[in-house]
C-alpha cells in the first residue's frame, strides 16, 4: 500500500514539472514574438525638384504620406528633409506632393533598419482638362468687368439661344435700336471680341462677326477699358468668350429643341414659324489625351411685321452654325486645341417694313468661317508660353429680288432694291505670349510679355441703280442717279508687341502698369498705347474693391 502511495507521488511531481517546463517555454516564445513584433524601422529622406537644367533643389513643406500596414503623413521641413520613425516592417507606399508636382514610391520596411528614400517630384500629368486663359481673376483686374457663367447661360431666359442675348445680363450692356450689343457706352464696332484669346471681330467693320452654338460656350466677359496691355484696336470694352474643354473620359450626347414651331398668320397655320434644332456631343478620341467636342446648330426663323398681308410679312433667317474642337494633352507640361467653325446665314427681306414690300426688301447673304490652334507649354516650374494662330474668313453679299426699276412712292415701294453689294474679307492672325515665373522683390511681380502679327484683305464692289420718287397719281418728280459701279482691294499688315506688369505692391494694393506699340501698312505710323491701372482691396474678405486707372487706346 506504501509503494502504491509513492508511485502516485512521483508520476503527479513528474506530470508537474512536464507541465511548468511547457508553461516556461510558451512565455519564452511569447517574449520573443512580443519583441519581434515590438521592433520598428524608419524611413527618412529628402524631397527634391530638379529645374529644366538639371539641378536638383530642395522643396521645403511639400507634403508626405504613408500607407500600408499603417497610414501616416508629415511635411517636409525647411529644408527638404522628412521623416517616419517606429515604422511596422511590412510594404508600404510613399507619396509626395507640392504645387502641381508629386511622385510616389513603394518601400519595403525591415525591423531595426533605415530606409533612406530620396523623392524626386514629377510634374502632374493631366488626366481629365487643363483650360488655360490669359484673363486674370477679377479679384486681380483693375478694370471693371462683368461675367456670364454657364450656368446663367443655360437656365436664364434667352429667347434666341444666343450667348450674345445674355450680355445685357451685365451691368453696361444694353442693346441699341439696331438690335446690336454695345459696351460700355461704346458702339458695336469700336468693342473688341476675342474667342478663346483669337480676334473674332469682322476685319472691315471692327463689329463681332463670329457664331457658336451657346451649348459649347464656357463663359462671357466684358471687361470696361481693360488696363491689361495685351488687348489692343478698341476705344470701348472687350467681350472675351471661353469654350468648353473637351471630356477625356466619357462620351456626353444632347439633342435640343428637334420640335419645330408652326407659323399662326391671323388664325391660319401656314407652315413653319421657326425650328431652331441643337445637337452636341463631346468626348474622349484617346482617353487621357484627345477629347472631341462637336456642336451644330441651324435655325429657320420668321419674324412678322404685322401692318403687312399675313402671308407677306415675315423676314425669313436660315443659319447653320457648326463647331468643331479637338483638345490634346501632348505631354504633362503641353496642352494644345485645335478648333474649326462655319456660320452661313440667310436673311430673307432684309429692312422689311410697313413701306418696304418684300417685293423691294433685297436678301443678305453671309458666310464665314475660322480655323484656330493654340499650343501652351508649361516653361520651368510656373513661366507660359502661349502660341496661337488663326484665320477668319467673312463673305457678304445683298441682292434684290428683281431688276425691276426701284420706286419710292407715297405710302409703299415698289421694284428691286437699288443696291448690289458683293464683298470678301479675311484675316490672318499670329501671336505669342509669355507669362514669365512671379519675382520677387519690393512686392511680387508677374511680368507678361507678347508680340503678335495680322495680314488683312478685304476686296468688295457696289453697285447702284436709278431711284425714282413718285408723288400723287404716281407721277414720277425725282430720279436719282449714281455714279458707275465701284471696285476696291486693299491689304494690309499690323505688328504689335507689348509688355506688362501685375505689381502686388502690398496684400491689398496691386499696380498693373503695361506699354503696347501697333504698327500698320496702310497709315505707316507706331502708335504707342501706354497705361496703368490699380486695385485695392478695402475689405479683408476682398469684396470691397476700389479700381481705376488711365491709359491711351
Amino acid at each position: 500500500m506504501s509503494e502504491i502511495k509513492n508511485h502516485r507521488n512521483h508520476s503527479s511531481f513528474r506530470r508537474m514539472t512536464i507541465r511548468i517546463a511547457i508553461l516556461s517555454c510558451l512565455c519564452a516564445s511569447i517574449a520573443v514574438g512580443r519583441q519581434v513584433h515590438d521592433a520598428k524601422g524608419k524611413i527618412e529622406g529628402v524631397v527634391v525638384l530638379r529645374d529644366s537644367q538639371g539641378t536638383l533643389s530642395s522643396v521645403p513643406f511639400a507634403k508626405v504620406s504613408l500607407s500600408g500596414p499603417i497610414i501616416s503623413e508629415t511635411e517636409s521641413d525647411e529644408q527638404g528633409q522628412y521623416a517616419f520613425a517606429g515604422v511596422r516592417p511590412g510594404k508600404y507606399v510613399i507619396k509626395a506632393s507640392s504645387s502641381g508636382f508629386e511622385t510616389r514610391r513603394t518601400v519595403a520596411v525591415t525591423a531595426e533598419q533605415t530606409s533612406v528614400i530620396d523623392l524626386e517630384l514629377k510634374a502632374l500629368e493631366v488626366k481629365d482638362s487643363v483650360t488655360v486663359t490669359p484673363e486674370e481673376p477679377e479679384s486681380k483686374q483693375a478694370a471693371p468687368s462683368g461675367s456670364v457663367g454657364e450656368k446663367t447661360l443655360r437656365d436664364a431666359p434667352n429667347a434666341n439661344e444666343r450667348f450674345e442675348s445674355a450680355l445685357p445680363l451685365i451691368p453696361g450692356v444694353v442693346r441699341g435700336p439696331d438690335g446690336r450689343v454695345n459696351l460700355k457706352g461704346s458702339r458695336n464696332t469700336q468693342s473688341g471680341a476675342l474667342v478663346n484669346s483669337a480676334n473674332a471681330t469682322d476685319p472691315v467693320t471692327g463689329g463681332q462677326a463670329i457664331r457658336l452654338p451657346i451649348d459649347v460656350v464656357s463663359s462671357v466677359q466684358v471687361i470696361s477699358n481693360p488696363y491689361d496691355p495685351q488687348y489692343g484696336k478698341f476705344t470701348g470694352a472687350v467681350a472675351t468668350v471661353a469654350t468648353k474643354t473637351g471630356d477625356y473620359d466619357k462620351f456626353h450626347f444632347s439633342l435640343q429643341n428637334f420640335v419645330p414651331r408652326l407659323r399662326d398668320r391671323d388664325g391660319i397655320i401656314a407652315g413653319i414659324g421657326a425650328a431652331t434644332p441643337r445637337l452636341t456631343f463631346t468626348g474622349p478620341l484617346v482617353k487621357d489625351r484627345v477629347a472631341i467636342t462637336q456642336s451644330f446648330e441651324y435655325r429657320f426663323v420668321r419674324t412678322p411685321v404685322n401692318s403687312l398681308p399675313p402671308l407677306e410679312r415675315d423676314t425669313k433667317l436660315e443659319s447653320f452654325d457648326s463647331y468643331t474642337q479637338v483638345d490634346f494633352v501632348l505631354t504633362h507640361k503641353q496642352t494644345a486645341t485645335v478648333s474649326f467653325a462655319v456660320y452661313p446665314q440667310k436673311l430673307d427681306y432684309l429692312g422689311l417694313n410697313t413701306f418696304t414690300t418684300q417685293a423691294s426688301a433685297p436678301d443678305f447673304h453671309q458666310r464665314g468661317f475660322q480655323a484656330y490652334l493654340q499650343h501652351r507649354y508649361l516653361v520651368g516650374t510656373a513661366g507660359l508660353l502661349t502660341s496661337q494662330f488663326s484665320y477668319k474668313r467673312s463673305d457678304a453679299d445683298i441682292t434684290p429680288q428683281s431688276e425691276d426699276p426701284y420706286r419710292l412712292l407715297l405710302e409703299t415701294t415698289e421694284g428691286g432694291f437699288f443696291n448690289r453689294q458683293a464683298r470678301r474679307s479675311s484675316r490672318t492672325s499670329w501671336e505669342e505670349t509669355y507669362r514669365f515665373a512671379p519675382r520677387q522683390f519690393a512686392g511680387s511681380h508677374q511680368f507678361t510679355a507678347g508680340l503678335s502679327f495680322e495680314h488683312s484683305e478685304y476686296q468688295g464692289r457696289q453697285t447702284f441703280l436709278p431711284v425714282e420718287i413718285d408723288g400723287g397719281g404716281d407721277t414720277p418728280v425725282e430720279r436719282i442717279s449714281f455714279s458707275n459701279p465701284t471696285s476696291f482691294a486693299i491689304d494690309q499688315n499690323e505688328t504689335s508687341w507689348f509688355v506688362g506688369d501685375q505689381w502686388a505692391v502690398a496684400p491689398r494694393f496691386t499696380v498693373t502698369p503695361g506699354l503696347r506699340f501697333d504698327y500698320d501698312t496702310i497709315t505707316h505710323s507706331a502708335n504707342a498705347a501706354p497705361r496703368v491701372g490699380f486695385l485695392l482691396t478695402l475689405s479683408k474678405d476682398a469684396k470691397t474693391l476700389l479700381k481705376g486707372g488711365v491709359g491711351r487706346f
